[in-house]
This record gives C-alpha cells, structure tokens and sequence, in this order.
C-alpha cells in the first residue's frame, strides 16, 4: 500500500463521546460507521485514527498542542485528514496544508443542546456556541464533505458549505452479515424461546422492536411506549441503555420489555421475530433504520427527516402526531408482507460492505485526485 494514501481520521475514542451524555454500554454496542468503512476497504486508502480526550471550550487548548505534537512527529506522513465532529476542527494546527474531508453524521447542535445544555448552566451553553462556530467554520474550508442525507446537505449549504467542493450523499448501512431475514422455522424456535425467557405470551400478538441508544436524543420513544402500553395486542422489546431507560422503565406497563444493552450479534434476534420495527427520532438515517430494511421488516418513524430514505405506506408508515405511535402501528403490520418486500429491495444498496467502497473512492478522490501523482 502506498504512504501517499494515508489518511488520518481525527475523533473521540468512540463517536458523540463530546456531543451526549455517554453510557458505558455505547462503547460495546451500536458500532459506528467509519469501522466498517475500514473493514470493507478495497484498499485505496489506509486510515489510521488519532483520539482525543473528550472535547470542551476548557480542554481544546491541551488537546491542540497533544494533537500538533503527534503531527510533528509524523509530519509528511499522512496526505489528507477526516473527522466527523466539529469540535476536532478546534484541535487542528494552523498550518495544516493537506486535504480536509468531513464526514457529517448527525444534528450536532441539536444533540448536543438536547443531551447537555438543558438545566446544566453556562458551560454547556458555552460549549454549544463553541460547536455551532466550529460547525460553519469548518464547512467554509473543508475540501470534501460526506452527508447522510440531501437534507444534511442542504443545511450544510445554508450555513457556509459551497457545493462547487466535493461532496456526497452516504447514509448509514448495516452489516449484511448480522442483519439478515431468517427462516420462519427459527423465527418461530426464536418466539418460544422468548415467550419462555421473559414469562409472557407471545402467541397472536403484534411484536415491535426498538433498538438504539436510550439518551435524550431519544425521547420521543415515551410517546410510542406510552401508546403501547397496555394494548393487549402488543409486546415491545426495547433493545438498549442510556440515560431514559430508568424513566422508561417506571412509565411502562408489562407488555414493555427492555432487554438492556445486547451484543451486536444479540440484537438481530429480535429484529427477525419482530412484526413491526420503530424509530422515534427525527433523524435522517439512524443505523438502526437500516438494520430493519436491511431484515426487511416494516418500519414506523417519526415523520421529518428520514422522509428522504422511508417512504410513508411504501416501507413503513411515519408518524406525525406524536399520539398515534398505535395507530401506524396497526396500519404497518396489516401492509407488512408489502411493506417488508420493498424494504428487502431497499437493503441491496445499503450494506456497509456496498457503502465502504463509494467511502473510500470518494475519499480518494479528495486526497489523491485522479492523475495526481
């Protein structure tokens, strides 16, 4: 592999670790995207990764001089540079004259005003001025941006990214190796072993799936357990841990169940013995979004963001009122062998394996344009 292909990807140890409140479980569960980028890299690129310590208006100064320290060290050696949070641009040396790619994975003001800011005093207030600068500040120098959606791009325009630079539109995909339909036969095995496991009774019931973090950024998911409570034709299984799910857990009724944080290999088992899957976050393409079209499973979102990517009455129903969580529910699961068929044809494109190598070529591209030497 060529040292003219080293890329240096610039982050928190695990992602959002500076942008939310963090739960121990995040480290293990949910992998972030860039790992699978490198799994499935076809080679043209070799991405390395600096972390830093968690960021803040307090620990930047420290964080920039241990980062220019180590750039000193491997001066030369790296022919672009990559992050994916605004507040790693804070860190960056002045005289910084290589490629700078941004891979622009979330609402970070949004998240972070929704996770730290709310009740927390000044520092975090400061902290979230601190991210919105960085934010427009970046998009007016980078050379390469990676949105998840057209929607991001646009907002990545409207606030100083000039589209005539590189860009692309990559969503978030699933590991077609975990994520897959399987046969009726272990779905039904998979049922009774459940039904035996949390002692309740799964027989003619509406099964929904919930799996993603439980911080604040979630909260909409009390208005989906709220309806559901109850509902003698419903069980739910929330898959997850964060700082909602003591809160949950007091407001649910016995036909919630919340499993905790599982492993990766764990959570697919309920994927699949899933009738209905859903996401009650206005995003625009949460992995676990593509893990359910990835096991071509009905899906019910909330309705905004993620318009762009889940059809309404096409591969779910997207909910616009946040007291008729029951209601698309319903209305999922009587369309399901329709709506699980084009979810099956949505997932061909959406793996991470599929995802990784427009990754890469585009990185490429960026830091090692076409006939460059």
């Amino acid at each position: 592999m060529l040292n003219s292909r080293k890329v240096l990807k610039i982050g928190d140890l695990k992602y959002s670790m500076s942008l939310q409140k963090f739960c121990l479980s995040f480290k293990s569960s949910f992998p972030q995207r860039d790992e699978y980028f490198k799994q499935y890299s076809n080679g043209k690129l070799k991405i390395s990764y600096y972390c830093h310590n968690i960021l803040d208006k307090d620990s930047i100064s420290k964080e920039k001089s241990r980062l220019a320290a180590y750039l000193k060290e491997h001066r030369g050696e790296y022919k672009g540079i990559l992050f994916d949070n605004p507040l790693s641009f804070q860190i960056l040396p002045g005289e910084i004259d290589i490629p700078l790619v941004f891979d622009m994975i979330d609402w970070y003001e949004e998240m972070y005003k929704t996770e730290l800011v709310d009740g927390t005093g000044e520092k975090n207030r400061g902290n979230l001025q601190l991210i919105s600068s960085s934010l427009r500040e970046l998009l007016k120098v980078i050379d390469g941006l990676v949105v998840q959606s057209p929607l991001m791009l646009d907002y990545a325009k409207s606030i100083g990214f000039d589209p005539a630079r590189k860009n692309i539109v990559i969503p978030n995909g699933y590991d077609h190796k975990v994520f897959f339909p399987y046969e009726p036969v272990k779905i039904n095995e998979i049922k009774n072993e459940l039904a035996e496991k949390f002692n309740i009774d799964l027989k003619d019931k509406i099964i929904v799936v919930y799996q993603g973090k439980l911080g604040k950024w979630y909260q909409d998911l009390e208005f989906a357990v709220a309806d559901m409570n109850n509902d003698a034709k419903i069980v739910a299984f929330i898959i997850g841990d964060g700082a909602l799910k003591d809160r949950l857990q007091r407001l649910s009724a016995g036909n919630i169940i919340f499993t905790g944080a599982l492993p990766l290999k764990s959570v697919p088992v309920y994927t699949n013995v899933a009738d209905v899957c859903i996401f009650p976050v206005n995003d625009c393409s949460p992995i676990a979004i593509s893990e359910y079209i990835g096991v071509g499973k009905p899906i019910v979102a909330r309705k905004g963001r993620i318009s762009w990517l889940v059809k309404d009455a096409r591969n779910g129903c997207l909910v616009d009122d946040h007291n008729r969580w029951k209601e698309n529910i319903f209305k999922a699961w009587e369309n399901r062998a329709e709506l699980s068929r084009n979810n099956r044809e949505l997932a061909l494109n959406l793996s991470w394996k599929s995802l990784a190598r427009v990754y890469e070529d585009f990185l490429a591209d960026v830091v090692h344009p076409s006939g460059e030497n």
